[in-house]
């Protein structure tokens, strides 16, 4: 219970930062700016898989064969498969992110995300049952973020050397994907390291009443140049030619080969 109420507290703290004391973070994007965190760009005529999807519908089975090609011909692959190399750590044989501390997962984690395949038959219902039930809401009510706890999709910034950027999906690649179908070109959406800052009252607040702190998501932007302050590499589990080179092979899509 005492979880419950604190999630309660920290989701209303977050909507009078969002709406009421700190309005600055909100801020409006264009969707065909935003990709997920495989390299599918969002907006009407990008052609995002779940876009796709959304148009092939309403027979089901033809929204469930978009995803099957797509998530058969986008496997997730372990950090040796990307790096191609083998780290010599179990790690290397797992997926994980070098500017992402821990979070060191094994592909098996990945058989029914929405986002990578390769994803069985029997999860791509649920997958569908979401995308509607996201597109249904909208079409029905908007997207009414002012009156949702957690309204707003959540946003990284990723740049490289040559300072081309790009606006990575966290969370709400169901809502873009279906704004994109509707043919809206923008949206609201906010930092995540602003949606896990938590006010200095409600801090201090959890800290007197002997409850856990939120944590924090340190930055706004992930740059190429910092890899040598990134987790996995300061813990020496890769070098900072290894973090890099992942680095740019994850963004091939956006930017291009390295």
């Amino acid at each position: 219970m005492a979880n419950a109420q604190q999630m309660k507290a920290l989701q209303l703290d977050r909507w009078l930062l969002n709406h009421v004391f700190q309005r600055q973070r909100i801020f409006s994007v264009d969707l065909d700016q935003c990709w997920d965190g495989f390299g599918s760009q969002f907006g009407a005529t990008q052609g995002h898989f779940l876009v796709q999807a959304l148009a092939a519908g309403p027979d089901r089975s033809r929204m469930a064969e978009v995803l099957k090609e797509h998530y058969a011909s986008h496997p997730i692959k372990s950090f040796n498969q990307t790096v191609c190399r083998d780290l010599g750590d179990p790690a290397g044989q797992c997926y994980f992110l070098p500017w992402e501390s821990r979070r060191i997962r094994p592909l098996e984690r990945f058989l029914h995300s929405h986002k990578i395949g390769p994803t069985p038959d029997e999860a791509l219902d649920p997958i569908l049952d979401r995308l509607v039930k996201v597109l249904d809401s909208i079409q029905r009510r908007g997207l009414r973020q002012v009156w949702r706890w957690d309204g707003y999709v959540r946003l990284l910034r990723f740049i490289n050397n040559n300072n081309q950027e790009a606006l990575v999906v966290r969370d709400g690649n169901h809502r873009l994907a279906t704004l994109s179908f509707l043919g809206h070109a923008t949206t609201r959406a906010c930092w995540e390291a602003d949606h896990w800052r938590s006010s200095k009252v409600f801090r201090l607040g959890a800290q007197l009443m002997g409850r856990a702190i939120p944590r924090e998501f340190p930055a706004t932007t992930v740059r190429e140049s910092e890899a040598d302050q990134w987790p996995h590499v300061r813990s020496g589990l890769i070098s900072v030619e290894e973090a890099q080179l992942f680095f740019q092979r994850s963004f091939a899509g956006i930017w291009g080969q390295p």
